[in-house]
């Protein structure tokens, strides 16, 4: 009796063990926290594996590659740690703690995120002044630098922002932050100094590595990162409002143009810094060729080529000369050298069978000047006695081909490209190039040759579009999602002025020109935003945004048979239908191979294209 007493006692007692075990081992094996560094790594790895960009996308895989725009890589963050957390650059930004502007540096802690004016873009910072982000379609993931080299920012960054909620940030001791190992010191990790722990001397480089006694960086696997008092809420981090950290002092900046990342072997080429704003990468070596990527002013190049091609013009000054580069993000193309800076030596341009090139140009000769009024074009130039020849059939002028101009102004009867060249003796101007509009309208950028130019005629001319300057239409340029609603009202001739002071969206100011028309838009249901009551009117419109809007601005119904797209699975579930019924109504195509591209922007030519053709 005694003795099965004892049994059942001690059978209790096993049972309460085994349950105090799991108990305590299911508290061990809980979730990790979320960290900042945990964030600065999870970008990196996105950049090393390929992420591609696909707008709403949030780490779902796309043509065998994982995909996401830029705040869906940092909510993919979350999600893939089984948390779930803001969506939206807005909604990322506003969880701060704590912000400041880039302008006055940038705290020294791996994992904050970064924005561009009006939180149209977001990145994540990887300490060293350095940033990743998934950019836009065919750009993808990029990594570059913050600051350039006369202490501005590239690519439009303005804040940096500690996210709060579930993110956790290092406080003081050895912490390891993607296979290196750094000392943070007051929740910031520390350059150019040395610390003493255990008895050894541990020196601590310009980029924050730790190297240990024996000279070697520290091994991520070393005992000494047990040496920490872990993580803290973002709210008990202290940050001065203008960061500690400014560009050329006491800060990660170093002054170094965006370069591949510490750990990341450059491609092939000779290395080149973008000098452009924003510059697109060609498949050919002239800007109406495809766009192949785009880089931003302080990204790497590397270039394998320099080739002659399109003459371009940009601040007075003019090149044939292009570059073959290849970029970061594994892409190759060319690039005008006037948006390079390149020191290599550019090897010859290969041999060509275009005929021969004009005298060549000398600065005593002055360009022609062609104006347009009253129907009538007239050519001049300042350098006394030279001649002008010119063409009206796209062919270049000289000496031996076209006409030349006498002084009196030419009729225009239809549109017309004119081609003109001064030549005075055996020099000679550059050749300049303009097509005048019977409407009055002359651009530099547009000629009669190019597909899209009876488009482009056609909307000027029924006042659907306007040039972006007095002189230049930009047909290449991507098309806003502004500019595309305005555009559309144009098409739908619709009177505005019922629309004035009348504001839709968060992010659409009254005064801007294009706020009637997207308020006309969002009151007949055309647009509908991207969010948090935002329309975002300066992104560039998608090809399947455009469907959308334009589906529903036409009442465009898809067909029953519609043939699917090879790329089906990348087109949004939200435009399927509105794709399909704008190709339906033969308002697009796809661009080869049976693919529509969705995510691919919209260029203006384009757009002008596909209004043209709804209004036939």
């Amino acid at each position: 009796m005694v003795k099965n007493r004892m049994k059942r006692a001690l059978s209790l007692l096993l049972i309460i063990a085994l349950v105090l075990t799991a108990t305590l081992t299911g508290t061990a094996s809980a979730a990790a926290p979320l960290t900042s560094l945990g964030l600065g790594e999870y970008g990196i790895k996105a950049y090393k594996d390929g992420w591609i960009y696909v707008f709403g996308n949030e780490g779902q895989m796309s043509g065998g590659r994982r995909s996401s725009d830029c705040s869906g890589l940092i909510h993919a963050y979350f999600s893939d740690n089984g948390f779930s957390g803001p969506r939206t650059v807005t909604q990322q930004a506003d969880s701060a703690v704590q912000s400041g502007n880039l302008s006055a540096g940038i705290p020294r802690i791996h994992g904050l995120i970064i924005t561009i004016p009006n939180y149209d873009h977001v990145g994540i910072y990887i300490g060293g002044g350095e940033v990743v982000d998934n950019s836009e379609p065919s750009v993808d993931m990029l990594w570059g630098h913050i600051y350039n080299s006369s202490g501005g920012t590239n690519r439009r960054w303005l804040k940096w922002h500690m996210m709060g909620g579930r993110i956790k940030y290092p406080t003081d001791g050895f912490y390891a932050f993607n296979g290196k190992v750094y000392h943070y010191t007051n929740r910031q990790y520390d350059i150019n100094t040395t610390v003493k722990h255990g008895g050894n001397t541990y020196r601590i480089g310009a980029d924050g590595v730790v190297y240990g006694p024996s000279g070697a960086a520290v091994s991520p696997s070393d005992n000494i990162l047990n040496s920490n008092n872990g993580f803290a809420d973002a709210k008990a981090v202290t940050i001065d409002g203008k960061g500690n950290g400014t560009p050329g002092a006491n800060g990660d900046y170093s002054g170094s143009n965006g370069g591949p990342g510490p750990d990341i072997t450059p491609p092939e080429g000779d290395p080149a810094t973008v000098t452009g704003d924003v510059v697109n990468v060609r498949s050919e070596a002239n800007t109406g060729s495809a766009r192949v990527t785009q880089v931003h002013e302080g990204d790497s190049v590397y270039v394998t080529d320099t080739v002659s091609g399109e003459s371009i013009t940009s601040e007075g000054k003019t090149s044939d000369k292009w570059y073959k580069v290849n970029t970061l993000n594994g892409k190759s193309g060319y690039i005008c050298s006037l948006f390079v800076e390149y020191s290599g030596a550019p090897s010859s341009p290969p041999p060509s069978e275009e005929p021969p090139a004009p005298p060549p140009v000398n600065e005593e000769v002055n360009a022609p000047v062609i104006a347009y009024a009253g129907g009538r074009v007239t050519l001049d130039c300042t350098t006394s006695g030279a001649t002008i020849y010119y063409t009206t059939d796209v062919t270049e002028p000289s000496a031996s081909n076209g006409s030349i101009y006498a002084n009196n102004s030419l009729s225009l009867q239809r549109s017309t490209t004119f081609k003109a060249i001064a030549v005075k003796g055996d020099k000679s101007s550059k050749v300049v190039t303009a097509t005048a509009f019977t409407n009055g309208v002359l651009f530099t950028d547009v000629t009669t040759k190019q597909w899209f130019f009876p488009y482009v005629e056609e909307a000027i001319l029924s006042s659907i579009f306007s040039g972006n300057s007095k002189t230049t239409f930009s047909p290449n340029t991507n098309i806003s999602r502004g500019d595309f609603v305005v555009a559309l009202s144009n098409l739908a001739k619709v009177d505005l002025s019922e629309y004035e002071g009348v504001q839709t969206f968060d992010d659409v100011p009254t005064d801007k020109y294009y706020a009637k028309a997207i308020a006309w838009a969002s009151e007949n249901g055309y647009v509908n935003g991207m969010g948090n009551n935002l329309y975002k009117p300066t992104l560039n419109i998608t090809r399947e945004q455009m469907c959308t809007i334009l589906a529903k601005f036409a009442g465009l119904e898809r067909g029953d048979s519609s043939e699917l797209f090879d790329d089906h699975d990348s087109i949004s579930g939200w435009a399927h239908d509105a794709v399909y019924a704008c190709r339906d109504f033969g308002l697009v195509n796809g661009v080869g191979s049976n693919k529509f591209a969705p995510q691919k922007n919209t260029t203006r030519a384009e757009a002008a294209k596909v209004m043209v053709e709804y209004a036939k």
